[in-house]
């Protein structure tokens, strides 16, 4: 979301789970001779990205009126370079700091958990996800209260981040303040640590592989079916 539909993955991995957070038991060959010891464990995670926020309103209507103003040009270097100019400016917008929902963003959210829900009962095998891990992004959250509201095990991962651009949108609220609001007062945030300023100069590039790194120790650590709530 916005425009994009859930997603099923199964992946294996070959960690043990001796220290899991989640309180898993002991992989089952972690003491195994042979060939076995390293046998990798399958796992499913279902994949979602927030819905539509306000700032993606603002960017969509910025682009609009940038191309009816623009629609007799004919450079398409200028063209290009006006519509970026536009995007920019509207994202740019401290009042979007930490965007929420747009109201057609809570009925994607209410649609995805309805998409889900048919999944789970079109697959027999398909487990719901026992923990859910979402972005700290006040869209992403909302997104997975909208899913999930009594759901025991929502963990909230600065690392779900997916970008790190230097707008207010993508500028994420302080913790103590999500975590004391009502409509996430049931959530984990636990371990919700960030680590990377945004305004270096090479935030993206650290970011990318930090979260590259860390994503891979949250699959590990993650029970055999869970969810992933992405920002971006």
């Amino acid at each position: 979301m916005p425009d994009e539909k859930p997603c099923r993955l199964s992946f294996s991995i070959s960690s043990t789970y001796d220290d899991s957070p989640f309180g898993l038991p002991e992989s089952p060959w972690t003491s195994t001779p042979g060939s076995l010891a390293n046998e990798p464990l399958s796992k499913t995670v279902f994949l979602v990205r927030h819905g539509e926020a306000l700032h993606n309103v603002a960017e969509k209507s910025a682009l609009q009126q940038a191309l009816a103003d623009n629609n007799k040009t004919n450079d398409e270097t200028l063209h290009r370079e006006a519509m970026e100019i536009a995007r920019k400016s509207a994202l740019s917008d401290e009042g979007l700091k930490d965007a929420p929902l747009s109201a057609k963003g809570k009925e994607q959210a209410v649609a995805t958990a309805a998409t889900i829900m048919k999944m789970l009962l079109d697959d027999a095998d398909l487990k719901p996800p026992e923990a859910i891990f979402v972005s700290p992004l006040q869209r992403a959250l909302q997104t997975a209260a909208v899913m999930f509201p009594n759901h025991s095990r929502v963990h909230v991962r600065n690392l779900l981040r997916e970008r790190c651009t230097g707008f207010p949108c993508d500028e994420r609220s302080e913790g103590w303040d999500l975590a004391g609001r009502k409509t996430f007062s049931y959530m984990s945030f636990d371990e919700d640590v960030e680590d990377v300023d945004c305004d270096l100069d090479d935030a993206e590039a650290r970011w990318t592989c930090r979260n590259s790194r860390d994503l891979r120790g949250l699959a590990e650590d993650a029970p055999m079916s869970f969810m992933v709530i992405k920002s971006r």
